[in-house]
């Protein structure tokens, strides 16, 4: 995705690295809620166009539990 390493489940990426940064796919709630706490940014690959439902994550945050969820989400929303 973008040319990024990235983490996926089945076809459908939940996770990537991207310009040294971690970014994750969220519900929308979740992601506000990240947003909001002031740990994540939403993910804008070109200035302007933001990704739903993507979010960058701050480093400091217990990402490895988000990126859990992350997974979660996307597995989800095969079935």
């Amino acid at each position: 995705m973008f040319g990024c390493k990235g983490l996926r489940t089945g076809k459908k990426y939940f996770a990537i690295w991207w310009e040294g940064r971690l970014v994750l796919k969220l519900p929308a709630a979740q992601l506000s809620e990240v947003v909001g706490a002031g740990v994540g940014e939403v993910f804008e690959p070109m200035a302007g166009r933001p990704m739903n439902g993507w979010v960058i994550v701050d480093p400091s945050t217990d990402w490895p539990v988000l990126a859990a969820d992350a997974q979660a989400y996307v597995e989800s929303q095969q079935r």
